[in-house]
């Protein structure tokens, strides 16, 4: 596997970011939505980008005395948002795990964390003006986040400086859950 040749390569693997995310859907109520491109959601981006990776990873993170899994979230993951069903239980989930999985490994050294960051510039939403102007509109600072201001919050929770934390879903979101 890719973790086998990884530690092959490296020796050991301490920080894993499991950041894989998509949004597929049709911006409609529940009763609307596309029936297939719900779990496509919640195989992208909780399956596929947090359980299994989380799951490669924690028998190498054992073996060595502990390691730092985080994953991407959202604010949609803490508060919800209209017509993006699939999107925001993916989301909802990952937080929900992010806290399951430090209870089950914090013994082992495993520190789980969440990123939970608000809108940034995304390429499939690039085109649709009105819909990034309602986004930047629900934050305190009204306007998107950028690249360089997540990097932080990863870089800390990546780093010794988190060693403490454990269970969190780390808030970069412009005010946006303060509403």
């Amino acid at each position: 596997t890719a973790f086998e040749q990884f530690i092959q390569d490296f020796g050991r693997i301490d920080i894993l970011f499991g950041n894989g995310g998509s949004n597929w859907g049709n911006r409609k109520p529940v009763t609307e939505f596309d029936d297939e491109k719900f779990p496509i959601n919640i195989n992208v981006n909780l399956h596929g980008g947090t359980y299994m990776l989380a799951k490669l990873a924690i028998p190498y993170m054992i073996k060595q005395g502990g390691g730092s899994i985080m994953f991407t979230s959202s604010v949609c993951g803490v508060t919800g948002l209209r017509k993006q069903c699939g999107f925001v239980a993916s989301k909802f989930a990952i937080s929900a795990l992010t806290r399951s999985m430090a209870l089950e490994y914090g013994k082992y050294g495993i520190r789980v964390n969440s990123i939970t960051p608000g809108p940034f510039p995304n390429p499939r939403n690039q085109d649709d003006a009105a819909f990034n102007a309602q986004l930047a509109n629900k934050t305190m600072l009204g306007r998107f986040g950028q690249s360089y201001e997540i990097a932080g919050a990863i870089l800390l929770l990546a780093s010794d400086a988190s060693s403490f934390m454990t269970g969190s879903n780390v808030t970069v979101d412009g005010g946006w859950t303060a509403w």
